[in-house]
């Protein structure tokens, strides 16, 4: 068997960055992100490093359009939604292995965790403050009636 040579060969002419990032966004928008190849295989495609494709696909989403991010969603929904519904379709199926059952429960759950990222990085959804560990002593709490009041409870107790 062949061994795979992991290094970029010196003797095949690298693709160009600005083709690169066309080819890459024609897939894009034919195939839609969550289809497209590995990064690896877009850098044998190109005769490039996998770091250097990285930095491509960094290129295109700093550079995405707001409109093409609306489209994007659109696109994405569905997608997100078809995949939910085949995770589904195992989790009912009456002949899913339980470690297939437990394998769409999670890709659901990133399904839905990366979804929310995405609605919150680009402002279509508010996002939730982190968990905070309270560590003071006494908690301040005003309240706005008409009138301004300040009642303090003591944390922890």
């Amino acid at each position: 068997m062949k061994e795979i040579n992991k290094k970029v060969s010196k003797n095949v002419k690298k693709t160009p960055k600005r083709e690169r990032i066309r080819i890459i966004l024609e897939d894009i928008d034919r195939v839609g992100w969550f289809f497209l190849p590995r990064k690896k295989e877009y850098a044998e495609r190109f005769n490039v490093s996998n770091s250097l494709i990285t930095r491509d696909f960094q290129n295109i989403i700093d550079n995405i359009d707001l409109t093409d991010v609306r489209r994007f969603n659109v696109k994405m929904d569905d997608t997100i939604k078809k995949a939910i519904k085949v995770c589904n379709r195992i989790l009912l199926d009456k002949e899913s292995t339980p470690e297939q059952r437990i394998k769409a429960a999670m890709a659901i759950d990133k399904l839905n965790e990366g979804h929310v990222k995405f609605l919150e990085a680009y402002g279509y959804k508010k996002k939730i403050a982190e968990k905070l560990d309270v560590t003071q002593k006494k908690i301040v709490l005003k309240v706005d009636m008409g009138q301004e009041e300040e009642d303090e409870i003591p944390a922890g107790k």
